[in-house]
């Protein structure tokens, strides 16, 4: 799969644009029970809230062609790669000796000699997000979540199941990996908060 074309957006080198990390609240599993819900946009999903979230990262990367790639899991609208302390500065985060790729689920990356970071310094400030928009007007909202621009989302981290069998576990740590180390984000509230300046790019490459 090529990605299209799309925009990466550009703000000031050296500036950590998201110096916290993400505010989590865990539930009790009696409340999670109890605070679950039917998802509006697709009714065969049930949503179970693991913990509150609220996340202001700049965005490395997106995938939004999962409906076109897997039907089955056409719920997740997007998926969102974010990059939060040192990967809030663009310096690192689009520095021309890393890359991130965000694809099947997962976001990946590779560091080449020269990159000032290693993969240690980074692997506990950057997460794959997979997004459950609350509603329509909040689709749009995201829409807007592109790659360098930083924004902050609140919401829930949920557990997905479909027609009573579970579909999707969201992780409830930043230090995991591999298969089950990605968040599942139910986002209720979306701000744009530095929008930088477009230049196109393809395949994150800048032109």
């Amino acid at each position: 799969i090529i990605k299209e074309k799309e925009l990466t957006y550009y703000l000031t080198e050296g500036v950590q644009y998201a110096t916290g990390d993400p505010v989590q609240v865990n539930f009790s599993s009696e409340k999670s029970k109890e605070m679950a819900f039917t998802y509006e946009l697709d009714p065969k999903f049930r949503l179970e809230p693991l913990a509150s979230y609220d996340i202001q990262a700049m965005v490395l990367d997106r995938n939004t062609h999962f409906k076109k790639e897997w039907d089955s899991d056409s719920y997740l609208w997007m998926d969102l790669g974010f990059g939060w302390d040192k990967l809030s500065d663009q310096f690192y985060a689009l520095h021309k000796n890393v890359k991130f790729d965000n694809r099947f689920y997962y976001l990946s990356f590779r560091i080449d000699k020269g990159y000032p970071l290693t993969y240690d310094d980074i692997d506990h400030i950057l997460s794959n997000t997979h997004i459950l928009a609350k509603d329509k007007e909040t689709q749009i909202k995201l829409k807007q979540a592109k790659r360098g621009r930083v924004v902050r989302l609140k919401g829930y981290l949920v557990n997905i199941t479909e027609n009573g069998r579970q579909s999707r576990r969201s992780s409830l740590v930043r230090t995991d990996g591999g298969n089950g180390a990605c968040e599942a984000m139910y986002v209720t509230d979306v701000e744009i908060v530095e929008k930088g300046t477009p230049f196109k790019w393809f395949r994150g490459n800048k032109k």
